[in-house]
């Protein structure tokens, strides 16, 4: 893009008189290029450090569920897993600042989405015939395993959202192409308070069981204003203060925490709502989060090269998970908590490194 505009510039004024301002533009241009480069770095980072926390999110809440809610090991499991619910919300995020960045064909939206589909199908495909092979999912009939088909593992929910997102990148690219901020940040609020009040809907038992559809409509409208607030922020980075947005990842730390060990101790039981990834305490400290790192100085480029390997890890950890539990390994709760997720990532890194060019090739020339 840049280049053809230098090369239209320097046609337009050949004569010599003009070349200061050919030098000029080069500059600018330069400056330009040099700027998409670094915050392209900085969510390719923000990529790798979510699919970490992507990783230690699951290692948490397999190894809190097992103890009742008044044992230290949960409140404990409870905190740290509260502090990573923001990592699959950034992921959408990171997926918004890219996605949005030009106008996509009608055909190339629909060929990217089913490319995304298709990984996913075929993902699910092999943890059914894994989990049947190890007796995790017993042998049903035809539409039973359509069924664990679409829904397993649960993880992979998050490429079928993808694939949603891009089919709706013609609806909301105009709005982003248009540089209009203020509508941009309408639409997206809008979709961020119709989520978190379809959120709380679901708190009252009449009202979930109306709400409660497949269609999982507070999930999307959340997520439909993170995307939509990913390429917005991602292109005002500079507009943020730094001491603001660690009060917002505070408040929305509180929000998240508080009532889930509140809620789960009173009740004897788990409570799942405040930590799901549309709640309204997740959806601030993912903003917060998003907000912080693109605002940074710092570039993040050495952490950022492992970022094309994050979709191959974020599909394989689950299985690497299971495997590591077969190990038996019986240390402390916090240790084994952060051990496992380093080796599971990193085994699960090892794995990408095969499967990264087979993705690639489906999710560009299926």
């Amino acid at each position: 893009m840049f280049v053809n505009v230098e090369i239209v510039f320097y046609n337009k004024f050949k004569m010599k008189k003009h070349s200061k301002y050919v030098k000029l533009i080069k500059r600018i241009i330069i400056k330009i290029e040099k700027k998409g480069v670094n915050m392209r770095t900085k969510t390719d980072g923000l990529r790798v450090i979510a699919c970490f926390t992507v990783v230690l999110l699951h290692v948490t809440a397999v190894a809190t569920i097992p103890y009742s809610t008044e044992h230290m090991n949960f409140i404990w499991g409870a905190i740290i897993n509260s502090f990573t619910r923001w990592s699959v919300p950034v992921f959408i995020m990171v997926s918004g600042s890219g996605i949005l960045r030009k106008e996509y064909e009608l055909k190339e939206i629909v060929s990217k989405a089913s490319n995304i589909l298709f990984v996913a199908l075929f993902s699910s495909a092999i943890y059914v015939l894994i989990y049947k092979r190890l007796g995790v999912l017993p042998c049903m009939n035809v539409r039973q395993n359509i069924i664990n088909l679409i829904k397993t593992p649960e993880h992979l929910w998050y490429l079928y959202m993808t694939a949603f997102l891009y089919l709706l990148t013609p609806l909301v690219f105009p709005l982003i192409a248009k540089g209009d901020k203020k509508k941009t940040l309408y639409v997206a609020f809008i979709c961020l308070v119709a989520g978190a009040v379809f959120f709380l809907g679901r708190l009252n038992p009449m009202v979930e069981s109306i709400l409660d559809t497949r269609i999982k409509l507070p999930l999307n409208l959340t997520f439909i204003g993170l995307f939509i607030l990913g390429r917005y922020m991602y292109e005002n980075n500079n507009t943020f203060s730094a001491n603001k947005l660690v009060l917002l990842f505070i408040l929305g730390y509180a929000l998240t925490l508080a009532p889930t060990l509140y809620f789960s101790i009173n009740s004897k039981e788990i409570t799942w709502d405040y930590i799901s990834f549309y709640a309204p305490g997740v959806t601030i400290m993912s903003i917060a989060i998003y907000g912080l790192f693109i605002s940074s100085d710092k570039t993040f480029e050495s952490i950022g090269k492992l970022a094309p390997y994050t979709l191959g890890i974020y599909i394989i950890h689950i299985l690497v998970m299971k495997a590591y539990d077969l190990l038996n390994i019986n240390l402390t709760f916090g240790v084994s908590i952060f051990l496992k997720t380093a080796v599971v990532f990193i085994i699960s890194l090892i794995i990408s490194l095969a499967i990264t060019p087979i993705l690639n090739y489906v999710l560009k020339t299926k």
